[in-house]
């Protein structure tokens, strides 16, 4: 079974958008479920490229014969070595594409999703959702030490792409690499998928829905019971129904997929509560991301920072 491409990269609601676009098209085979977890945890990586195609498409592999088989799994992403990995499992001819946004915004953006977090929301409540919770955020993590060593694994670190390029390019051959900036995406979702069509090879004039819902928005917790319930059923589907249950088919295995996902929307409720950044940290942010930005442009030959005003 040949693997073609792996779509890899922040912002995780731009990739769950690509999924389902991508899921559409007839010349395209994804696995079961999206983030396979499989370059995530060694434990799934260590039973090798056999285990991975029964239990993520099935004991059937020859309907796949004709396929672009790939994924999409942001968590690839700050998983150290995943494309040394990805190249040694897959072989030096799949394609990567990274999905990156300005990691200023992508920071940002990932601490709001974060609220929905039943425990991080209630310690924001006990500080009445004072203006400048990011802010303060952002400023213990810079000056705290301790936190900065821990926080190489942080959500901060996620968006140090010039890092991840610089070492995937140890591994994966350039032309074999395609970025798309999460702003362009946004703006005309049509216009870049069919660049990345084009780039894995796949038809480009197969009428898709590229204007997918799938991104559920800002939310904050309703049910504070009930997504400790959801956090206690995704631990047991990261932790036993992936590794140990084998396959059940595409339909079954989304449902499973969305099984916590929708958990989760009905334990919350969308929020328009004003989180907010002011001038000082935005630039703090600018300055903590700038030479990462430059290394990524040094490293690609683009000119993301100036995209990025950074």
């Amino acid at each position: 079974m040949k693997h073609d491409f792996v779509c890899v990269g922040f912002p995780k609601c731009a990739t769950t958008t690509l999924d389902a676009i991508l899921r559409q098209h007839p010349e395209i085979a994804l696995p079961c479920h999206k983030e396979t977890l499989f370059f995530e945890r060694n434990d799934l990586y260590d039973k090798g490229l056999e285990w991975y195609e029964k239990r993520y498409f099935g004991k059937n592999l020859k309907k796949y014969e004709n396929k672009i088989i790939g994924e999409v799994n942001p968590r690839n992403v700050g998983n150290g070595n995943s494309e040394k990995n990805i190249m040694k499992v897959f072989g030096t001819s799949v394609k990567l594409i990274y999905l990156l946004r300005n990691p200023v915004q992508a920071v940002f953006s990932m601490y709001k999703h974060s609220l929905v977090d039943a425990d991080i929301y209630e310690d924001i409540k006990k500080n009445m959702w004072t203006e400048g919770c990011f802010d303060s955020y952002v400023e213990d993590y810079l000056n705290n030490l301790e936190r900065r060593v821990y926080g190489q694994r942080s959500l901060f670190a996620l968006f140090l792409y010039g890092r991840y390029l610089a070492t995937a390019l140890k591994y994966v051959p350039r032309q074999n690499i395609y970025v798309i900036l999460f702003e362009d995406f946004i703006a005309d979702p049509e216009k870049e998928t069919k660049k990345l069509l084009k780039f894995i090879g796949a038809s480009t004039d197969i009428p898709l829905n590229y204007h997918m819902t799938e991104n559920v928005g800002n939310r904050v917790p309703k049910s504070y019971r009930t997504l400790k319930a959801a956090k206690s059923k995704f631990a047991f589907w990261h932790h036993f129904y992936v590794p140990k249950v084998p396959y059940l088919g595409n339909t079954v295995e989304r449902i499973w997929d969305r099984w916590y996902w929708t958990i989760t929307d009905k334990a919350s409720i969308h929020t328009d509560l004003g989180i907010t950044m002011n001038k000082e940290t935005l630039e703090k942010l600018k300055n903590f991301y700038r030479p990462d930005v430059e290394l990524l442009d040094a490293t690609l030959h683009t000119d993301f920072g100036k995209r990025w005003n950074i």
